[in-house]
């Protein structure tokens, strides 16, 4: 069977992921804490959504890197309310940097050394244990949506008094919020 010269003529179709898509519009942001130092304390890092941000955050990925000489239990939290003062990571860019691209997020990420007390309200919604010298991930595709006010973050209970070191780290994209009648 032969076919004419203007019979066959493929389609071109390109599928991009979801998280390649947002990056082109300068909307992918990855960032990480300080090292975090317990001090035979708690600590915490989150991502949070600034109750004026206007956006929904859809948290993609977390990690969670241990730097201490002992394994620790990493909880992860939705909308707790952490304990102590929390500092702001200035370690955050959009992953597209092309001049005219690249945008400032407003999710913020926030952490604390060497806290006493746990997280309050909220919902601890699962737990991974980090060996020493690791770095685990946790790739959540966006299915973590947290709107303005709320938070994304992991607590470490340290255990007596072990000195913990880590680092967490997150990828998000943000949306902007449409009215329902839209």
């Amino acid at each position: 069977m032969t076919f004419g010269k203007n019979y066959f003529k493929p389609t071109e179709v390109v599928s991009l992921s979801k998280i390649f898509y947002e990056a082109v519009q300068g909307k992918y942001y990855v960032g990480q804490t300080d090292i975090i130092c317990s001090n035979g304390l708690n600590i915490w890092g989150a991502l949070f959504n600034p109750s004026d941000s206007g956006v929904n955050i859809f948290v993609n990925v977390i990690t969670f890197s241990n730097l201490s000489d002992s394994p620790f239990l990493g909880q992860l939290w939705i909308n707790g309310d952490f304990p102590g003062k929390g500092i702001i990571s200035n370690k955050f860019t959009s992953t597209n940097t092309i001049p005219c691209s690249e945008t400032i997020p407003k999710g913020k990420i926030v952490y604390s050394n060497g806290v006493c007390g746990f997280p309050q309200g909220g919902v601890n919604i699962y737990d991974r244990i980090v060996p020493v010298d690791t770095t685990l991930v946790s790739e959540e595709d966006g299915k973590f949506l947290i709107p303005p006010g709320g938070n994304f973050g992991v607590f470490v209970k340290a255990k007596a008094r072990q000195d913990i070191k880590a680092i967490f780290a997150l990828g998000w994209w943000e949306e902007s919020i449409k009215d329902c009648k839209d």
